[in-house]
């Protein structure tokens, strides 16, 4: 699984959200609720939504009972 995200951040080119253009420069991050990668406007919005701290839980305990 390690190498499976890596592997997706690093070689995104779009964002998964907004299909903004992602350069090898641009930082990205993983969504908590479909593991994809988006950039960090996209994740600012993510973060404000009302169940994005239940997300984030979740894909976090989901995470650990995986390693």
């Amino acid at each position: 699984m390690d190498a499976i995200w890596k592997k997706s951040i690093a070689c995104s080119t779009r964002c998964s959200r907004c299909d903004g253009a992602l350069s090898k420069e641009d930082k990205r991050i993983l969504s908590v609720y479909d593991h994809e990668p988006i950039c960090l406007p996209c994740k600012k919005e993510e973060e404000a939504r009302p169940d994005y701290e239940t997300a984030a839980r979740n894909m976090i305990s989901a995470c650990m009972a995986e390693t």
